[in-house]
């Protein structure tokens, strides 16, 4: 299983687009986005718009997007799949729980070594977490806090976060192994 995350575009097209033509090329399962595709920053024009949904049209049949606060439901129709509100996965035992991170917190489900992946934060984190594991992309176009522009993947051995340079900027082993 391999599962590539990332968060937080705010319509930023030229990081996505070399992103998805960089993981075209690797064999995956997922491609998640934790939300907040097209707003909240500055203004996104309708050409950039139509370019994210094209750019992520090419994984379609592995996307799953999460909705994130700054997205509306009327972003739907320029996207090639629907928002979800959060998503979760078995891998070995193990849940695997996705949300954009502003409404929705897994807390009281969690179970020793689950994960719980979310957005919202613009800034990359891997961390065991009382008998859990918690993990954030950061932001794939706008990080925050002095972090690099990055993504995550998810493996049966490791949860590494990625700059978009492809360079490891932290790992952990993975649980689902």
């Amino acid at each position: 299983m391999k599962i590539y995350v990332i968060s937080d575009i705010h319509g930023k097209t030229q990081e996505l687009e070399e992103f998805v033509n960089y993981i075209k090329k690797d064999e995956f399962d997922y491609l998640i986005v934790l939300g907040d595709i097209y707003r909240g920053y500055d203004y996104t024009t309708i050409e950039d718009v139509f370019k994210i949904g094209n750019i992520l049209s090419e994984v379609v049949t592995k996307l799953i997007i999460v909705k994130g606060n700054c997205d509306i439901r009327d972003d739907e129709k320029f996207l090639p799949v629907g928002f979800r509100d959060n998503f979760s996965l078995m891998i070995n035992s193990h849940h695997i729980y996705f949300t954009h991170g502003h409404h929705y917190f897994p807390f009281g489900i969690l179970k020793e070594n689950d994960i719980y992946c979310h957005g919202h934060t613009h800034i990359n984190k891997i961390e065991k977490v009382k008998h859990w594991i918690e993990c954030s992309p950061g932001s794939i176009s706008m990080p925050r806090a002095k972090t690099k522009k990055s993504y995550l993947v998810i493996d049966n051995d490791f949860i590494t976060i990625y700059d978009l340079n492809h360079e490891i900027i932290k790992q952990i082993k993975s649980p689902t192994n």
